[in-house]
């Protein structure tokens, strides 16, 4: 089982007694990163990473400071482009994130964490899997359904995962066994979100098309992924 591939919703999750640190107190090696290269279909690729102390699970959450600098880089038309990744705080988590124009399969992108203390962390690399078409879902499902969830095109050997949120129900995270074209889903797998959550709302279907990457050594820990996410929507009435 590789690391679980929802970056925004682990952060998000490891807020609750969450603490944070500077860069310049720590050493590459005692840092964790999970850095993410995903598109969504409409033309660009957003780049994005969270740093941690104490592992891919620890709740201190690093922030850049001093000389240290962040970039992703890829091959462009016009040759190499570097962007350097602009911090997004929320509390004490912080989120560095780019957008690059463009959604090419299999275009490489390589993260790299620039350092005077150290070497750092220079190449970390995940390429965009092939695009793929998520088809409607019906308008509306109840507790105890079966839907089945379509798209093309399949096939390839790069992983899928589903993910399903709602404000009535508790976020459902799976991953699937082969990028089949299908996989039937049983709501009944579904949990409420608290006793206060409206009995019906809105949910939204994630579909991603998951290709792990190869992280930099000079980590503690870390994941990279490149991804293509799809999404439909449904209304749900248990």
């Amino acid at each position: 089982m590789h690391r679980p591939l929802f970056l925004a919703a682990l952060a998000i999750a490891a807020l609750t007694g969450c603490e944070e640190i500077a860069s310049q107190d720590l050493q590459t090696d005692e840092i964790s990163a999970e850095m993410l290269v995903f598109a969504t279909g409409d033309g660009q690729t957003t780049a994005e990473s969270i740093l941690r102390t104490g592992g891919l699970n620890g709740t201190t959450f690093v922030e850049l400071t001093g000389a240290d600098r962040f970039t992703v880089s890829r091959e462009g038309a016009d040759g190499p482009e570097e962007v350097e990744l602009n911090a997004e705080d929320l509390v004490a988590l912080h989120r560095y994130r780019t957008v690059f124009d463009g959604d090419e399969p299999n275009q490489e992108y390589t993260f790299d964490l620039d350092r005077e203390v150290d070497a750092g962390a220079p190449s970390s690399t995940a390429s965009l899997p092939e695009a793929f078409d998520l088809d409607a879902l019906p308008e509306t499902v109840g507790a105890a359904e079966t839907v089945t969830i379509t798209w093309s095109p399949s096939g390839t050997s790069d992983e899928m995962a589903l993910r399903v949120e709602g404000p009535c129900i508790a976020t459902y995270r799976e991953e699937l066994d082969a990028d089949s074209g299908s996989v039937t889903f049983d709501t009944s797998v579904l949990e409420p979100n608290n006793t206060e959550s409206p009995e019906s709302c809105t949910l939204e279907f994630q579909l991603s098309r998951v290709r792990v990457g190869t992280a930099d050594t000079a980590w503690d820990e870390a994941f990279i992924s490149g991804q293509q996410q799809r999404t439909a929507d449904t209304l749900y009435s248990p």
